[in-house]
């Protein structure tokens, strides 16, 4: 971070004892759960991030400055680049002045962050620039003295505290209240406790007990996240108690590429997840151009320093003032001027490459990329298999994935079943159709609940051009039978035209009843979404509230009609409808509403839509039919789909980091 030299960073002692500790604390995350930490999660790429109107931290998060407006246009930038996630102080004087606003602000840059696919590492403490006149003050900070690289640069928690250990029950407050709040948070990728400790020492004086004290708060509190503190100098006692102690390794080096990759393959000799938290000083040559590709190449996560320039100075190198004249030589950090122009555009046009070949994102201003299209699509379906669509995906049984789909030249409802949600055993049909029945020429869209010990499907039966829902249960989730042999919803009313189709139930133990939710219309693709409820199942009552959801508005991308819905209830009680929107009958494309109840006042996400065909691929035409799973393990959504091009459908996957989106 802020340097009173550059050989803090640049020159390491040969003799940093990296060998792996055979004492480690008992409470630290064996390195078994640190890589399954790891596994599945994409390249981190991002910033140590401070918003460019903050001249420190402690205007970032000061009523008096605080701005979601403004960090919600950085972040575009970061969303723009690929970037994928940010490092940011948490300040403590901010905090001690309104703990309840502070949580309440953190959690709008969380929200603003998720919006745009990037996660957050948040730091407790911060000695840089601690000396006995740094105590941070909250209120405003004043403005820049220009020539002088991070003139009111605030640490937290400043001197006094820093040093005195009577002032540390308050920071215990402090972690443990905001760390409890966010423990389960999976815009959260990790905490890291205390930047570049013992930084400083003065007047007999040490950083020590801070530092043994905030991984014991931590330890007491037990995050989901993994907590961590950076190795930076050459310190050998300090460097073997981060390593005994941080459930993941970070580390800090500003040097070129040959330097980088050696601390970063003395770092892996931990064998623990690695990050480097603290990169890119052009003036010394760790730049963009050189040090990323071997960052990549290697797998390492990085978060580079700095994002838009702004009242900080970050340009400036480390220790310039104005005495010393205007400075006329190559930025030291930071990618974006503050108007938000590139720095240097063949950075950002690095950068753009280099986290789309690890992350597989596709850079538009299309595409969303906090969902995000797994490289090996489709993970169902090809030329021998035929037609695949309308899948059901549930995670109970005896699979860790069950998929229900509509398999189109059997007209039948097949299962195929997998470990990870990507590989796919072959399916076997589960429920034939019934051609003496009257309306079960064809079987398809289906969705499978397992309750009470039971695998409870509602599925649609087609005939003579209209479309119906009927009732089956299996033991084992393989061998279905028919409860009833006729359907248990029909197309009644005038909205639901000539087909009730596309059930998705949850069941509601408080209320002891089943919640379907169907769509209605034509029987090619549905027009509206409607609601009903049960008590066994069979015998259904319609809303008086439907349709409950229909298009949206003229020229907006779901104007056509919508379908094919799942509900899945978030962590706040709040319902999300993932959905079918038709731009026309033949454009579809995926997106989410929110509603507090399941029923009534659906709020469309901004981000819509969140799955788009890709004109040259195997869904060019249109994408039908989530599925949705949430993995907690892994803190990610996975969100399986149908893709059309042509008269060919197949089933892909989609990915979104973290629990909330």
């Amino acid at each position: 971070m802020f340097k009173n030299s550059m050989r803090t960073k640049c020159l390491w002692v040969s003799g940093i004892l990296l060998a792996l500790s055979v004492c480690a604390n008992a409470q630290q995350w064996s390195i078994e759960k640190a890589n399954e930490w790891a596994d599945g999660k994409p390249w981190f790429c991002g910033v140590n991030y401070i918003p460019a109107y903050a001249i420190n931290y402690t205007a970032m998060w000061d009523p008096s400055t605080f701005s979601p407006r403004q960090i919600d246009e950085e972040m575009c930038l970061m969303e723009e680049c690929g970037l994928n996630c940010a490092r940011v102080v948490l300040q403590y004087a901010v905090y001690a002045e309104n703990p309840k606003r502070f949580k309440r602000y953190f959690r709008t840059f969380l929200d603003i962050c998720d919006r745009h696919g990037v996660m957050v590492m948040p730091i407790f403490f911060d000695p840089v620039a601690c000396g006995a006149n740094t105590d941070p003050k909250p209120g405003p900070q004043g403005e820049p003295l220009e020539g002088w690289y991070g003139w009111a640069w605030s640490p937290s928690p400043g001197y006094s505290m820093t040093f005195d250990e009577r002032t540390h029950p308050l920071l215990e407050k402090f972690v443990k209240d905001v760390m409890t709040t966010f423990k389960d948070d999976g815009r959260i990728m990790a905490w890291d406790l205390y930047n570049e400790p013992v930084h400083y020492a003065q007047n007999g004086q040490s950083e020590w007990p801070l530092l043994r004290s905030v991984f014991r708060w931590a330890r007491e509190v037990n995050p989901s996240q993994p907590v961590t503190s950076s190795i930076w100098n050459g310190n050998e006692d300090l460097n073997r108690f981060l390593s005994e102690n941080s459930d993941i390794i970070t580390f800090h080096i500003y040097a070129p590429a040959e330097a980088t990759l050696d601390m970063f393959q003395r770092m892996k000799a931990y064998g623990r997840p690695v990050i480097l938290t603290e990169w890119m000083h052009r003036v010394n040559g760790s730049t963009i151009k050189d040090v990323l590709p071997v960052l990549k190449d290697e797998d390492c996560d990085c978060m580079m320093w700095g994002l838009v320039n702004g009242k900080n100075q970050t340009h400036l190198p480390w220790g310039h003032r104005p005495e010393m004249g205007p400075y006329t030589g190559p930025w030291q950090h930071d990618i974006f001027r503050g108007d938000r122009t590139p720095y240097d555009p063949e950075e950002i046009q690095l950068l753009k490459r280099a986290t789309a070949e690890k992350n597989g994102y596709v850079h538009s201003a299309k595409v969303k990329k906090s969902w995000v299209k797994y490289e090996g699509n489709p993970v169902l379906g090809n030329a021998e298999l035929g037609t695949c669509f309308d899948v059901n995906v549930i995670s109970e049984g005896s699979a860790r994935y069950n998929m229900y789909f509509s398999w189109r030249p059997k007209k039948a409802i097949a299962l195929s079943r997998s470990d990870d949600g990507i590989n796919w055993t072959d399916p076997e049909i589960v429920l034939e159709y019934d051609s003496t029945s009257g309306w079960e020429d064809d079987l398809n869209r289906s969705c499978t609940l397992f309750w009470n010990g039971k695998y409870h499907m509602w599925y649609t039966g087609q005939a003579r051009d209209s479309s119906r829902i009927g009732y089956a249960v299996s033991e084992d989730g393989v061998h279905f039978e028919r409860v009833v042999t006729h359907p248990v919803l029909e197309p009644e009313t005038g909205f639901e035209g000539f087909s009730v189709m596309n059930p998705y139930v949850l069941r509601d133990e408080e209320r002891g009843v089943f919640r379907m939710w169907y769509s209605a219309g034509e029987t090619i693709e549905p027009n509206v979404l409607c609601y009903a409820e049960s008590k066994d199942g069979v015998h259904w009552e319609r809303s008086p509230l439907n349709p409950i959801f229909v298009h949206g508005e003229a020229g907006e991308w779901d104007q056509d009609r919508i379908g094919g819905c799942e509900v899945h209830r978030l962590d706040d009680g709040s319902y999300a409808l993932f959905y079918i929107g038709y731009t026309d009958i033949n454009t579809a494309r995926i997106g989410v509403a929110i509603s507090q109840d399941g029923i009534t006042g659906w709020k469309r996400l901004d981000s819509n839509p969140l799955v788009e065909p890709d004109p040259d691929s195997w869904d060019g035409d249109a994408c039908y039919k989530p599925s949705v799973a949430l993995d907690r393990a892994k803190k990610r959504w996975l969100l399986w789909y149908n893709g059309r091009k042509g008269c060919n459908e197949y089933i892909g996957l989609v990915i979104h980091k973290g629990v909330k989106f």
